[in-house]
C-alpha cells in the first residue's frame, strides 16, 4: 500500500507528497522527485521532516488517502498539457492529441477542482476536447470557477472554426458560479438557465444558427454584456438569427450588445431597436457592412427616439461612409462613434485580466 498527501499553500498551490514503501515521491509531472531510502522506516521519518518544513512554509494538509504503489509511481497524464498560475488562480489546459482525450479531460477536471481554479483557459493545439469535457464535468462540478476561456489566442477565429467544447449548456450547469465565458469555434449551445453569468462572448466563422437558437431560448438574469461574432474571414452573414436571439433572450439586466460580421448593419440596427424593445441596453455596437449611406442616415433619423436611451452606439463609419456622411450621422446621433473608437472586446485582449 501507499499513501498520497495533498498539501495546499497560502496562494492555492497544491503539492502532492506520496509514500510508497521505501520511496518518497514529491511533486508531479516534470518536477516530480523520487527519493529511495534503505527501508520504510527511514522513508517515513524523512516524510515527517518534509511535512514539518512544508507546514512552516504555510502549507496545510487537505487530503490523505491510501492507494497502491502503481498510482504513486505512474506518470502524470497532465504533463505538457497543464500550466498553473497560483497567484492568479488561473489554469491553462492545452489539447494536443486526439488520442486519450477522455482520460485527459477527466484528469484535468479533477485537477481544476483540486486547485480551486478561478479562471480556466482551454487551448486547442491541434486537438479539441469536444463532448469529453462536459462528460467529465458530469462527474465533477467546478463551483470555484468564475471565468472560462475557450480560445487559442495564437490562432485566428477562422483557424478555430471547428474547435468544440461540447454543449456549453452542460458546462454552465457544472459551473454554477461562472460569471464570464469567452468561446470560439463551432459553438454548441442548448437552451439553458444560469443565475450568475454576467458576460458572454461567442465567436464563430460562422457562428452556427443552432447555437443562436439555443441562446434565444435561454434565461440569463445576471447577463450584462453579450458579444456575438457571426463571421470573420468569411463574408458577413445575414444577422437575422442573431437579432432574434438577442431580442428573445431572457436577460433583463443586459446593458451592452456587440454584433460582429453583419451583412446589413442598417437592417440589424432597425431590427434590434424595433418596438417593443426587449431591454434597456445602454451600449450597442454593430460591425459589418453598411450597404447604403443614405439608408443609414434615414434610419438614424427615424430611430432617434429609440436611440435616446443609449450612451454609446458604434458602427463602421470610416469603412463605409464618406466624410460628409460620417459627420451627418454624428450630428443626428451625438453618442455615435466609429467602431474603431470602441474597446476591442472580441480578441484575446478582452480576457487578459481575467
Amino acid at each position: 500500500m501507499a499513501t498520497i498527501y495533498q498539501l495546499k499553500g497560502r496562494d492555492g498551490h497544491l503539492l502532492r507528497v506520496a509514500l510508497a514503501g521505501p520511496k518518497l515521491v514529491t511533486g508531479e509531472g516534470e518536477r516530480r522527485v523520487i527519493q529511495e531510502f534503505p527501508d520504510e522506516v527511514a522513508a517515513y521519518e524523512h516524510l515527517e521532516r518534509t511535512m514539518r518544513l512544508h507546514r512552516r512554509d504555510g502549507y496545510t494538509l487537505v487530503e490523505a488517502r491510501e492507494t497502491d504503489e502503481e498510482e504513486v509511481l505512474a506518470a502524470d497524464p497532465l504533463v505538457g498539457h497543464v500550466e498553473w498560475e497560483p497567484r492568479r488562480r488561473r489554469l491553462h489546459l492545452t489539447f494536443r492529441d486526439r488520442e486519450g482525450v477522455d482520460e485527459l479531460c477527466a484528469a484535468a477536471v479533477a485537477r481544476i477542482a483540486a486547485v480551486e481554479a478561478k479562471t480556466l483557459q482551454i487551448l486547442c493545439d491541434l486537438a479539441s476536447p469536444g463532448p469529453a469535457f462536459p462528460a467529465a464535468l458530469a462527474r465533477q462540478s467546478l463551483p470555484a470557477l468564475s471565468a472560462l476561456i475557450f480560445d487559442t489566442h495564437f490562432q485566428t477565429v477562422c483557424r478555430q472554426y471547428d474547435n468544440t467544447l461540447g454543449d456549453l449548456a452542460d458546462i454552465l450547469k457544472a459551473t454554477p458560479n461562472l460569471e464570464r465565458l469567452f468561446a470560439t469555434g463551432a459553438i454548441e449551445l442548448s437552451a439553458l438557465t444560469h443565475p450568475r453569468l454576467r458576460e458572454l462572448y461567442l465567436l464563430g466563422d460562422p457562428l452556427p444558427e443552432r447555437a443562436l437558437a439555443g441562446l434565444s431560448a435561454s434565461t440569463l438574469p445576471a447577463l450584462e454584456r453579450l458579444a456575438l461574432t457571426l463571421a470573420t474571414e468569411s463574408a458577413p452573414i445575414d444577422p437575422s438569427a442573431a437579432v432574434r436571439a438577442v431580442r428573445s433572450l431572457g436577460a433583463p439586466g443586459l446593458q451592452h450588445v456587440i454584433l460582429e460580421g453583419a451583412q446589413d448593419v442598417v437592417g440589424a440596427l432597425r431590427a434590434l431597436l424595433a418596438a417593443p424593445r426587449p431591454g434597456r441596453w445602454t451600449r450597442l455596437s454593430i460591425n459589418g457592412t453598411i450597404l447604403d449611406e443614405d439608408g443609414l442616415l434615414a434610419a438614424l433619423s427615424e430611430l432617434r427616439p429609440a436611440l435616446s436611451g443609449l450612451r454609446a452606439l458604434a458602427l463602421p463609419l470610416a469603412d463605409d461612409l464618406s466624410s460628409e456622411g460620417d459627420a451627418a450621422a454624428r450630428r443626428l446621433v451625438p453618442v455615435l462613434r466609429d467602431i474603431d473608437e470602441e474597446e476591442d472586446l472580441l480578441t484575446p485582449t478582452a480576457y487578459e485580466g481575467w
